[in-house]
């Protein structure tokens, strides 16, 4: 009796352990699934214009991944616009985006470059269900009707003004220079921009657009008839080599050139830089509000902030040009 009792005892305890210990682990062992799959059953998009190999796009993505990863399945478009600029192709390219949207249904589509929003957002997606926040939309967003009730995001506008204060700095007789830029989109609505803003200030800029590494070599010994070069970028000059460039612009420079992005430093004396970055990252921020809750409409479109000073002191010394002392300290060198 005895021993039977105390069989009957512990079967008790152990149906109390399990109802006050196992039950509750079993429950959390159901719940914690669910919430590692949270972040999988919101979808995040990023449609972006051009391809991972041209710098101003892999730096906008990069902080958009870091900053998305762990709030969403993420998948990324690429639409290779610059190194494929014909209309046509584009404009399929912009077709397989919108058949992807609307079979993944994402949460949240991150447009990246004007492209993106040209030939995907605002033909097809203005004032839809679906949350677009764009990046990397160069100077302004009027030419697409932005903002609608359904699409915010960040202007990427390049430090013209600060960079002209900085000429006179330099040298107050420059009078007129020449922009080298590569024949895309996105280089005209620049060079448009960049030409107002130097009119105003009373220095005439002249269009250097090429097409290829030979014209760039032509373009660029015609402009040392310049007061000064502003070499914009090189992405889209077709056959642009970056060790034949650097050499050929050690060997003819006599014009002070400058550039306003990081990584077009090793073809220019000085640039100021816009922290490219920055789009990416802010884009993203915005797109993980959305996943929370948000509304695009919560968020103004702004225009990005940070800025960096760049110096090529081995390139600046070919040149008889004397730069502040003052930007000389503040500014990072070529191999910092």
């Amino acid at each position: 009796m005895y021993g039977n009792k105390m069989k009957i005892t512990n079967c008790k305890l152990s149906t109390n352990w399990y109802r006050a210990v196992l039950l509750p682990l079993v429950s959390l062992s159901l719940f914690i699934p669910s919430l590692a799959s949270y972040a999988s059953e919101k979808r995040c998009l990023i449609v972006a214009s051009y391809h991972d190999e041209f710098p101003g796009q892999r730096l906008k993505v990069q902080p958009a991944l870091d900053e998305l990863k762990g709030n969403c399945e993420i998948k990324k478009f690429d639409m290779d616009t610059k190194r494929n600029p014909d209309p046509e192709f584009i404009k399929a390219k912009a077709l397989e985006a919108k058949n992807l949207i609307e079979k993944w249904n994402p949460n949240v589509v991150i447009a990246i470059e004007d492209n993106a929003s040209k030939y995907l957002v605002q033909p097809y997606y203005k004032n839809s269900e679906i949350p677009f926040v764009f990046a990397g939309v160069d100077w302004t967003a009027d030419a697409y009707g932005y903002p609608y009730e359904n699409v915010t995001g960040i202007i990427e506008i390049v430090p013209i003004r600060q960079l002209i204060r900085q000429l006179h700095r330099i040298d107050s007789d420059y009078k007129k220079g020449l922009f080298i830029r590569p024949n895309r989109l996105s280089a005209d609505k620049q060079y448009a921009r960049v030409k107002d803003i130097f009119e105003r200030d009373g220095i005439v800029i002249d269009d250097g657009v090429v097409d290829d590494f030979a014209g760039f070599k032509s373009t660029f010994l015609e402009a040392q008839s310049y007061d000064f070069i502003y070499f914009t970028n090189n992405a889209g000059i077709d056959g642009w080599d970056d060790e034949k460039a650097k050499e050929f612009i050690y060997e003819h420079s006599t014009r002070l050139v400058f550039s306003t992005s990081d990584w077009m430093v090793p073809f220019s004396m000085f640039s100021f830089s816009q922290v490219i970055q920055e789009q990416g990252q802010y884009a993203a921020q915005i797109a993980v509000e959305i996943l929370n809750g948000a509304k695009p409409s919560d968020f103004p479109i702004i225009s990005n902030r940070q800025w960096d000073l760049y110096i090529n002191e081995e390139l600046l010394s070919q040149v008889d040009v004397e730069i502040p002392s003052d930007l000389l300290r503040k500014a990072k060198k070529l191999n910092d």
